[in-house]
């Protein structure tokens, strides 16, 4: 029996067809503006350049140790009634709780790290002075800020504000950036599997950087705080003479 040719024909254009690829295309995001993220005036921050710029030049009194409250927000579609910037909260608790956790793992003064959620901020919009507040309500000691900006296909860049988070004051601006002119350039390292272009990726590299810049901040303005110390009342007395502590203890119930 002669079998036709004809489902072989049919198929060579569909097979052949799978050898086409189709170009990436890299769609680019909204960018963070400092008046986004910021209470205060932004003047000084828009003329700094990549780093971070110290806004409590005459240091801080008991601000550490410390909690750090962490919360990345982008710009939504459209606008607001008014006419402005609508904002979104843009974390997600479980992706993001260990990686910065793990910024701050031999830091003793930062206690812990942990990102906001958008249930934090109740029914409220998000803005910069809601989620401060909110980082306080929950008792953090500070709140970062920030936000990540595409500059352009290979170039991105993020800013944030650290606050301290019981009184809204703002402590340090920090702003990262990553450029990538030619990606293809770069050497792929052989831990990478194949096709994992992380390591020329200005997204993925300027969020390391900047978390890097974030950990230096925090160490300089630890250094430059200055420990509450506690004493006791004016006038006060103690109800007995101080004796000097015995060591080891006494068994239970006898004092000599």
């Amino acid at each position: 029996m002669r079998r036709s040719a004809l489902p072989l024909v049919l198929l060579l254009p569909v097979v052949m067809g799978c050898d086409k690829t189709t170009p990436e295309v890299r769609v680019l995001g909204p960018q963070i503006h400092w008046s986004d993220i910021a209470t205060t005036s932004v003047d000084e921050m828009s003329r700094m350049e990549e780093g971070f710029l110290n806004l409590a030049s005459e240091g801080t009194d008991g601000a550490f140790p410390t909690s750090l409250a962490v919360a990345r927000i982008t710009v939504a579609a459209g606008e607001d009634g008014s006419g402005g910037r609508k904002l979104a909260m843009d974390m997600t608790p479980p992706n993001d709780f260990l990686p910065w956790n793990a910024v701050f793992d031999n830091l003793r003064y930062v206690s812990e790290v942990f990102p906001l959620h958008p249930h934090d901020l109740g029914e409220e919009e998000p803005s910069a002075a809601r989620i401060v507040s909110a980082a306080g309500g929950l008792t953090a000691g500070m709140c970062l800020l920030y936000g990540h900006s595409d500059i352009s296909e290979n170039e991105s860049e993020v800013r944030g504000v650290l606050y301290r988070a019981g009184t809204g004051t703002p402590l340090a601006a920090i702003q990262a950036r990553a450029s990538v002119p030619d990606p293809d350039a770069l050497p792929h390292p052989p831990e990478h599997v194949k096709g994992d272009r992380r390591h020329c990726d200005p997204r993925v590299l300027v969020e390391r950087r900047f978390e890097r810049l974030v950990l230096d901040c925090i160490r300089h303005l630890h250094s430059r705080d200055r420990p509450l110390v506690s004493e006791p009342p004016e006038g006060w007395t103690p109800q007995q003479p101080l004796e000097p502590r015995v060591w080891p203890p006494p068994p239970f119930g006898k004092t000599k």
